[in-house]
């Protein structure tokens, strides 16, 4: 049996690494003056944590401006980071929200939308480029809590499962929230379309919200999608023109492949 020692020793020496990683991106898109915000665990771990080391990560998220997708892949490709799945192609065009790269075993996504495939929200939200930044979070930007908290839940609303920490985080970041901030996320929540949504990772994590936030949330009049509509086959059919072509080829690419366009390595 490993001794607990050990084990908070291994995690510190993960989490260093990481931070060492998160500290490379971060620096490789400021000398390029590339506006970007860090997001999820890459911020909570510093913003909702007394120690970073507590909260587990998988990956290191990072918002970007979406007219800055491109570019931020291509810099970091340039640093030492291997382009994974999916290619960029589908990435700066907007089809899909993410892209990911790797380096020293880590994975680094970077994001101009909250949802994987950012044509299935039927609303409207913020986008990346019109988020301001407030806070700094392990010294670098972060956005004001009202849309950190909209991203993530939107993000948590597409996911069919949440893990411990991620329920952990929406309990703790609620708690950030006062009055007025609550009702600007309600307002966001509400014009994204996925207000009943939100609502409902809200009250599945025990989140301190208040009831009115959660009316107006689950308002009826508010429910503008099918709770079914998430996932690749839902989006596929959202998408329209080139776009949907393109995507469809991508798919077809991979099944034929097992593997998607433009992966690197």
């Amino acid at each position: 049996m490993v001794p607990e020692s050990c084990k908070i020793l291994h995690r510190a020496a993960i989490w260093g690494a990481r931070k060492e990683i998160l500290g490379i991106a971060c620096e490789r898109l400021l000398s390029f003056h590339v506006p970007f915000f860090l997001w999820k665990g890459a911020d909570f771990a510093f913003s909702l944590y007394e120690d970073p080391v507590d909260r587990p990560m998988k990956d290191i998220d990072i918002l970007v401006h979406e007219d800055y997708g491109g570019m931020a892949s291509s810099l970091l490709a340039s640093a030492g980071f291997k382009r994974l799945t999916p290619g960029p192609g589908l990435f700066t065009s907007g089809i899909i929200g993410e892209t990911k790269l790797s380096k020293g075993g880590f994975l680094v996504e970077l994001h101009t939308h909250p949802l994987y495939h950012p044509c299935i929200l039927p609303g409207r939200i913020p986008p990346v480029s019109a988020l301001i930044s407030p806070r700094k979070s392990g010294g670098f930007p972060a956005p004001e809590w009202p849309e950190t908290a909209l991203y993530t839940l939107l993000h948590h609303a597409d996911s069919p499962v949440l893990a411990p920490w991620q329920m952990m985080d929406v309990k703790l970041f609620s708690e950030k929230l006062n009055a007025s901030q609550w009702e600007k996320l309600s307002y966001l929540g509400v014009r994204s379309g996925w207000g009943n949504r939100i609502a409902h990772v809200l009250e599945m994590c025990s989140a301190a919200a208040p009831e009115k936030a959660l009316d107006v949330l689950r308002h009826s009049l508010y429910k503008r999608v099918n709770p079914s509509g998430r996932g690749t086959v839902y989006a596929l059919g959202k998408l329209r023109g080139w776009k949907r072509l393109s995507f469809a080829a991508s798919l077809f690419y991979r099944a034929l492949t097992g593997r998607s366009p433009e992966r690197e390595g």
